[in-house]
């Protein structure tokens, strides 16, 4: 799928979503890629495989049941989130004992990109052994990515680029890579400002605008409103571990 058509799926709303692959191949790939990092961590560690063997069990999952018995098709809003929907799904096809070690031949399935090295180590060393809170973190970690790929869009539209420049040197990689955030200073050169506050003031901008698009991206995956509190809550948890 082409760059821009990820992006625009992906500030789809979650049933939006849904209801689009129920019918376009192309939004059917976007929401596969989406859940597949949950769908990973709990295969993970419900089946105790290692990591660089579980591709082969999301694979099989995807095909053989979302794909095989439609599930798409079976979503329903009035039945409550459909992460849950899909959980429920994952402990069947466990339980299950899975009994065809690699499915089919592979023949007519959606090719996959292969899953961030970092986002697999992660998994591995998850403190928890519950399948489904490694399921559950990782759908946390998925909806930063989507409420920070959002974010980023939305600042190059606006022509906000030093803003969000400004953010991922000081809170961004910092937190994703475990490196030092880059110095007010140097931000200062290389931007041209001689005021550390403009520094400052840009990087509170990008956090207030992830605030309000985390809610957003939250409240898309909820079927009732009054639900978005407590999985804000849940999911900041998760976010914290």
């Amino acid at each position: 799928m082409a760059p821009n058509q990820t992006a625009s799926w992906f500030q789809t709303t979650s049933w939006t979503l849904i209801e689009q692959a129920k019918v376009d191949p192309a939004a059917l790939e976007v929401l596969l890629e989406r859940y597949r990092p949950p769908v990973y961590a709990y295969l993970c560690k419900a089946k105790r495989v290692q990591p660089a063997d579980a591709d082969d069990l999301v694979q099989a999952f995807m095909w053989e049941v979302v794909l095989g018995r439609d599930l798409i098709s079976r979503a329903n809003k009035d039945t409550g989130r459909f992460r849950s929907f899909l959980l429920k799904c994952l402990e069947h096809f466990v339980t299950d004992q899975y009994r065809h070690e690699h499915g089919r031949n592979g023949e007519g399935r959606p090719k996959f990109v292969p899953l961030d090295p970092q986002m697999l180590a992660s998994v591995a060393a998850h403190e928890s052994d519950d399948p489904a809170t490694a399921y559950n973190s990782a759908y946390a970690a998925t909806t930063l990515d989507v409420t920070l790929a959002r974010v980023e869009a939305d600042c190059r539209n606006r022509r906000m680029q030093r803003q969000w420049e400004a953010f991922e040197a000081r809170v961004l990689r910092p937190n994703k890579y475990g490196c030092q955030p880059a110095p007010y200073e140097e931000l200062m050169r290389s931007m041209g400002e001689r005021d550390p506050q403009k520094i400052y003031t840009m990087v509170d901008t990008i956090k207030d605008k992830l605030r309000r698009e985390f809610l957003r991206v939250v409240a898309e995956g909820v079927s009732d409103p009054g639900e978005v509190d407590e999985e804000v809550a849940q999911l900041t948890r998760l976010l914290k571990r």
